[in-house]
């Protein structure tokens, strides 16, 4: 069952979100790509904050907490990453509101409704539904874990391997990091920005002109 919360999560946050948009449809002009969009970016961050808030709940039934107390340790200190991922999206998207189109406005809005909905979701369906489930099963898909008997071992699972690669030398990889980041960047430099206006639609041909099929 825990398998498919992330996804579970996901669709009822997306499902309530454009339910909502669509009751305001009737209030507010929106754009046609506000539920798309709205769809998109709910389904992600909807499987990404729910993995958030299942993944530190296994990892302390691993360790040994029991299961009522992960629950409310993971949505404590999994939820607080939530609710700040979550926020910073919803400012991001809303800050589309002092742009002067009005799709872009909209559609930013609307987005932004939908992630609050999957936040929402995450900190309350979320611990609800892992409270009422079989400890029994979620205990086992913990212990199914691909790097489980690693760890039990001794031995460093993939993430480990990889944040001991990169913190081995730190000031090598920042020097990489930064310099990459920095070529990728360089474009930027020279690109020119704006808002499609009317001078960028194609003129009509002067009166008296040939046209040629």
């Amino acid at each position: 069952m825990s398998a498919g919360l992330p996804l579970l999560t996901g669709i009822l946050g997306v499902a309530v979100g454009l339910l909502s948009i669509n009751a305001l449809s009737g209030v507010i002009a929106l754009s046609s790509t506000a539920p798309t969009l709205s769809l998109m970016l709910g389904l992600a961050v909807g499987i990404d904050y729910t993995l958030f808030i299942l993944s530190r709940h296994r990892q302390q039934l691993r360790e040994g907490v029991g299961y009522d107390e992960s629950i409310r340790l993971a949505t404590a200190t999994a939820g607080g990453a939530v609710v700040f991922a979550g926020l910073t999206v919803v400012i991001a998207l809303s800050a589309l509101s002092v742009v002067a189109s009005r799709s872009s406005r909209s559609w930013g809005l609307a987005a932004a409704g939908t992630v609050v909905c999957v936040v929402l979701l995450a900190l309350t369906m979320l611990p609800a539904v892992l409270a009422a489930s079989d400890p029994a099963s979620t205990r086992a898909a913990s212990a199914s874990w691909p790097g489980a008997n690693e760890r039990q071992q001794g031995k460093l699972v993939g993430g480990e391997r990889w944040s001991r690669l990169v913190t081995a030398k730190p000031w090598l990889t920042l020097v990489i990091v930064v310099g990459g980041v920095l070529v990728i960047a360089w474009p930027t430099l020279h690109m020119k920005l704006g808002l499609p206006t009317t001078e960028a639609s194609p003129r009509p041909p002067p009166s008296g002109a040939r046209t040629t099929c």
